[in-house]
């Protein structure tokens, strides 16, 4: 393959990394990952590789960024029915064992 068709393959690439779902670009930076592992690849693939890799990466934290934003729960009143919606928190059992709740040690 020509450098020159390797420059065009890695423009269209770039420029659709926002269409790409949480899942594909995930998968697109694993084998991201593998080519840059192989020993053969020029200087210049490995750099297209590596600011390909960089833009899926902050692609998929901003996915995830928008996913935690939606994430909401509903709220449930004293008979049980729905009262509204708040924003989901997210609290690991770690920091629920050492502060949420009484564990008997003092």
């Amino acid at each position: 393959m020509t450098a020159k068709s390797n420059d065009s393959r890695f423009e269209q690439a770039m420029a659709r990394i926002d269409q790409l779902t949480f899942p594909m670009a995930r998968g697109r930076l694993e084998s991201v990952s593998r080519e840059l592992d192989k020993q053969d690849i020029s200087l210049q693939r490995s750099v297209q590789l590596r600011v390909y890799a960089q833009a899926l990466g902050d692609h998929c934290a901003r996915l995830l960024a928008s996913s935690d934003q939606l994430a909401q729960m509903v709220v449930i009143d004293g008979s049980a029915q729905p009262a509204g919606i708040k924003p989901f928190e997210v609290t690991s059992r770690a920091s629920m064992s050492r502060g949420g709740e009484s564990s008997g040690r003092k």
